[in-house]
């Protein structure tokens, strides 16, 4: 095959797909997924996102890969897996929610621990999704074209697409903040109650789970108004690299074991974090800051699950 597609990026021009070592050992799978979708009536177009189409961070050699699917009758690729043998050899395969769409993708595990993900999508929503906010916010990273019968990214240009998203960036509103605050305060004391009650599993989850979830989102808040150039990556991917460097050097401490006291150590050092980071959030927006929301908490916490005045103070530093 002497091309895959087209590559658009905002201030890359489309190109060939160069194969190089990490891409090479699934270029048989994207060969045979290409000969299969252009002669399936149902299949219309097709686009592979992420890493292997990306400049900015791309694949190594353990990158999966990712292609978005168009297709008719789309329920039917998604709840079948026999058309996946015309692909490659698996063994392992499954559903699962995608956020393109409010769909489906099917995951497949090939022989050789290939794996790749196919986001399949009804080809009614094709005009209209590629266009959308939601959609284009993934394909300014890259994307390249395996095949397009209906020519739907015929005069389609990312590049100003991607213009008219950063004029309209707005930034999240004081209740936003407050709301995010306030969860965050009202899930540490839920936390805590867990753990006083002895459910270490769901004390942990939320402490390591959901805490962190929504400190995470505080953080990417913090990162994206300490830098306009700086590419805050979503669900945490490369936090590494875009955080504050003193953000990643504290999250060693916020995660826990699986016993009481470690759980303890880590939604107090959780904690702490979140107020740092939500504090200069706030600091930096010039919203207020819920101070009671906090002191309550941490006032309950400290009475209910602490004990000696040193754990006490930790709280404070």
């Amino acid at each position: 095959m002497k091309e895959l597609g087209t590559f658009k990026k905002p201030n890359t021009p489309p190109g060939i797909f160069s194969i190089d070592l990490n891409n090479a050992k699934y270029q048989s799978i994207i060969d045979n997924f290409i000969r299969y979708g252009k002669n399936c009536h149902d299949f219309k177009t097709s686009i592979i996102i992420g890493s292997r189409a990306r400049d900015e961070e791309p694949a190594d050699e353990w990158s999966d890969l990712d292609i978005v699917l168009f297709a008719e009758h789309h329920v039917k690729y998604i709840e079948e897996t026999a058309w996946l043998k015309n692909i490659g050899d698996f063994n392992i395969t499954f559903v699962e929610d995608t956020p393109i769409a409010n769909s489906k993708e099917r995951r497949v595990l090939f022989t050789g621990g290939l794996d790749v993900d196919f986001a399949i999508i009804s080809a009614d929503c094709l005009d209209e999704l590629i266009r959308s906010p939601e959609v284009t916010g993934v394909l300014k990273n890259g994307y390249k074209i395996l095949f397009d019968k209906v020519k739907a990214f015929r005069g389609f240009d990312i590049m100003e697409d991607d213009k008219k998203q950063e004029t309209e960036k707005v930034l999240p509103t004081p209740k936003t903040i407050n709301n995010l605050v306030n969860d965050f305060w009202y899930h540490s004391v839920w936390s805590a109650k867990k753990l006083l009650r002895g459910e270490l599993w769901t004390a942990k989850t939320c402490t390591d789970g959901y805490l962190k979830n929504l400190l995470l989102k505080m953080i990417e808040r913090q990162s994206a108004l300490m830098s306009d150039n700086k590419t805050v990556w979503h669900d945490g991917r490369f936090f590494e690299k875009w955080a504050e460097k003193s953000v990643v050097n504290q999250m060693s401490n916020c995660f826990a074991h699986y016993e009481r006291e470690d759980i303890k150590r880590a939604l107090i050092n959780t904690m702490n974090l979140f107020s740092r980071v939500a504090s200069d959030v706030c600091l930096n927006l010039e919203y207020p800051y819920p101070d009671e929301a906090e002191e309550e908490a941490k006032q309950w916490i400290k009475h209910h699950l602490f004990e000696q005045s040193d754990e006490n103070e930790r709280f404070n530093k």
